[in-house]
């Protein structure tokens, strides 16, 4: 009898920082800057049965300015973040998941939902890694390894039992673009952490952004029975 299985445990961080700037009267003998404002106050908390309203007082240059390295957020509103402190979730329903018993040169695959959630106004990434290929609980000198080492990063169509390993595969509208379909399959890195979803924007406001994780493997003639287990981490991210 061959059993296998695959143990998922994840991880979550996120990060943001507040940068506040205060607009004064500047002067010196040689230049002077008249156009201060008084940049604090307003509210929030405006609203009727078919509108919200935040509202500031006496500013002029509110708003979102970035580059390529920085992001500033000036104003009240964005200072307060729009009414609540920033965050972000992932839900993910199942800490283990098995393949059961295994026959060579078949298909064997488990799903399950990932769920993130967050405020920030530029959204969140979500990545992936392995500690390892599945190892024999017995002899972790006997592995399954990745199907195509050459899938870290770019999906391939994978169709055939007979090309053996473990690989994943994502679905959901945010999923990164090489998984195009159902046979798109990425292999698993221990060396790096490899962006598998994201949006751009807050996902809060729709219940969060759900993703479908699907593993498949498929094992040769020759690999030798017992329990095989690896650990699948996940980070997500949020972009603030």
């Amino acid at each position: 009898m061959k059993t296998f299985k695959i143990v998922i445990s994840f991880i979550g961080l996120s990060f943001f920082i507040y940068l506040s700037i205060i607009n004064s009267y500047v002067f010196a003998t040689t230049y002077s800057v008249s156009n201060n404002t008084i940049d604090t106050g307003g509210s929030n908390n405006q609203s009727s049965t078919s509108y919200n309203l935040g509202s500031s007082i006496g500013q002029i240059n509110q708003g979102v300015s970035s580059s390529a390295n920085y992001t500033i957020k000036t104003g009240y509103q964005y200072y307060d973040y729009g009414f609540s402190a920033p965050y972000i979730t992932m839900t993910i329903p199942v800490t283990t998941e098995s393949f059961g018993q295994l026959s060579p040169t078949t298909f064997y695959t488990v799903s399950y939902n990932v769920n993130v959630t967050t405020n920030a106004d530029y959204g969140y990434g979500l990545y992936i890694s392995e500690n390892n290929d599945m190892q024999n609980s017995s002899d972790p000198s006997i592995t399954i390894p990745g199907f195509d080492s050459g899938a870290i990063t770019s999906a391939v169509s994978w169709t055939s039992p007979s090309t053996t390993g473990l690989g994943y595969n994502v679905s959901g509208t945010d999923a990164d673009s090489d998984f195009s379909s159902s046979s798109m399959f990425r292999e698993l890195s221990s060396s790096q952490s490899v962006h598998i979803a994201g949006t751009t924007g807050p996902t809060e406001t729709t219940g969060g952004d759900q993703l479908t994780m699907t593993f498949k493997v498929s094992i040769p003639q020759t690999q030798g029975a017992g329990d095989y287990q690896n650990n699948c981490i996940y980070t997500a991210i949020a972009n603030y």
